[in-house]
């Protein structure tokens, strides 16, 4: 069980040039010890290192004990809410869970505010990977014995978890390599952005032992249509105005465009053409770079925005 105990530090390398010592939480847990700082100091002769407190002849000893006494039951009160919840202790999580940061390491939760922040930023594409993702981690605990299916924590994923959901996914979803890996994907992002905020420690990183490239096979056969078949579906005579004119316009628009997105397309506006050129930053990138991709405006591109220019203020 981590102990806590507030400490003098009182080498001459610590020495303040008023004469005091900086007063520091210690945190021991197996051996190993963490520093927190108190932002308190003192010197040798107002400090009681057998009670742990202010002696008499330090100013406000009073106040500043009670202080001392309320670091130290934060500590401990923080210390029994990790063995409480079962989250295993980590002076990661301890300082988190001390300052009143978030500490939750829920994966249903977790992966829902996943969502919900890629639904702010109107990465609908990302956002459904990551509730299919959450989906089906939590279907796979409810049908695997030994797994709980309601407060499944991050820190209850490990190599064997991820080697028994892969199977899984194989057996009973029947899915391919290339969609695991994109479960597994979103898996690892949630874990490495919960490590970036402190929510768990990396010692708990399954991914050092379970790498996605090695175990799955994502490579697909390149397939590519002839120019011959591209005429033909250029050349189809199809009923004006009907949904097949629509979307055999809007593959020729991919096709033309260099492979422009389709969400793209639907946001693009009469600003988007500049200097005979299609300008545009990838909605699916927008909350990370703001790089902008240009593409020329061939004539068979001109021909499809002149054909529906008059539909709406979007192209």
């Amino acid at each position: 069980m981590p102990d806590a105990k507030i400490m003098l530090f009182d080498s001459p390398s610590r020495k303040k040039k008023d004469g005091t010592y900086p007063l520091q939480l210690v945190i021991y847990e197996n051996g190993k010890r963490k520093y927190f700082r108190l932002g308190k100091s003192c010197t040798q002769e107002e400090w009681n290192p057998e009670t742990g407190y202010f002696r008499k002849n330090y100013p406000d000893h009073n106040k500043e004990n009670s202080f001392l006494r309320r670091t130290l039951s934060r500590a401990y009160e923080v210390i029994d809410s990790l063995d409480r919840d079962k989250i295993p202790f980590s002076f990661h999580v301890f300082y988190s869970r001390y300052i009143g940061k978030k500490t939750s390491t829920d994966v249903a939760t977790i992966f829902q505010s996943t969502i919900e922040r890629c639904e702010r930023e109107e990465r609908v594409g990302s956002a459904s990977q990551y509730r299919s993702t959450k989906n089906a981690i939590l279907e796979f605990c409810k049908q695997s014995p030994n797994i709980p299916s309601n407060g499944l924590m991050l820190q209850n994923i490990d190599f064997k978890f991820l080697k028994d959901f892969e199977h899984w996914l194989k057996v009973k979803r029947n899915c391919k390599d290339t969609t695991i890996s994109v479960y597994m994907r979103a898996l690892r992002t949630v874990f490495n952005d919960a490590i970036k905020e402190d929510l768990i420690s990396y010692e708990f990183y399954p991914f050092r032992k379970y790498e996605i490239g090695k175990r799955l096979n994502t490579k697909t056969k390149k397939r590519a249509i002839s120019k011959d078949i591209m005429h033909q579906i250029k050349d189809l005579d199809l009923p004006e105005g009907s949904d097949l004119e629509f979307a055999r316009d809007i593959f020729l628009f991919i096709y033309y465009g260099r492979g422009i997105n389709f969400v793209d397309i639907a946001f693009l506006t009469p600003y988007n053409i500049q200097d005979n050129r299609i300008v545009y930053v990838r909605r699916k990138n927008r909350s990370k770079t703001s790089k902008e991709i240009s593409i020329p405006i061939r004539n068979e591109v001109k021909d499809l925005l002149e054909k529906y220019r008059q539909w709406s203020y979007y192209i």
